[in-house]
């Protein structure tokens, strides 16, 4: 069988194309330039960031409503994120109310998480109450408490280790142990370390 050769792009080819290209862009110039299509455009554009302005401020006070506890510096970016969402139609206002200000508000996971990470264990329900409250009453930041718990003896201690042992702890484990000493006696008793890195 003879091949066929490939249909190459000549100039003639390569003209018209551009030709028709400049001429859908002259005429869509020329449409938007007539004063009329222009004005519909513009008010159109307009309305709609109007309405973006109108759910906003509906979304904000709903969101103040939902979660009236949460002082304003408790953690701006993500409240506002939230409130982004909520008037954007993408969560609901129960959605909004269990993820900012429900039994698990996401400043208290917030908290849960820097336990966690800086001393392998979950806070004492003591110290967490006591976060919580002077976080929703605006007497501390989220900042202020991992700054606290990273400068804590606790997290040195559970940073040494980590680094000389190489050690990882199962999550499952986290909500057994409540202080660096209990967590050093499982560690010795090979309860609660996952396999030790090479």
């Amino acid at each position: 069988k003879k091949k066929v050769p490939a249909r190459t792009f000549t100039m003639l080819t390569w003209g018209v194309i551009a030709a028709v290209g400049f001429a859908v862009y002259w005429l869509m110039w020329l449409v938007f330039e007539i004063a009329v299509v222009s004005a519909f455009f513009d008010n159109r554009y307009q309305d709609y960031q109007q309405y973006k302005v109108e759910s906003l401020r509906a979304a904000r006070a709903a969101a103040h409503a939902l979660c009236p506890q949460l002082a304003l510096n408790l953690h701006t970016d993500k409240f506002d994120d939230w409130v982004q969402r909520l008037a954007d139609n993408q969560i609901t206002q129960e959605d909004f109310k269990e993820k900012m200000c429900g039994d698990d508000p996401l400043h208290r996971r917030e908290i849960t998480q820097m336990f966690l990470q800086y001393t392998g264990r979950e806070a004492e329900e003591p110290d967490m109450d006591e976060y919580v409250r002077q976080l929703e009453a605006g007497e501390i930041t989220l900042r202020e408490i991992e700054r606290e718990i990273l400068g804590s003896d606790e997290a040195a201690d559970w940073a040494q280790f980590v680094q000389s042992n190489h050690v990882k702890i199962p999550k499952e484990n986290y909500k057994t142990i409540h202080s660096f000493k209990e967590m050093m006696d499982k560690v010795r008793a090979g309860e609660a370390v996952g396999s030790k890195e090479e």
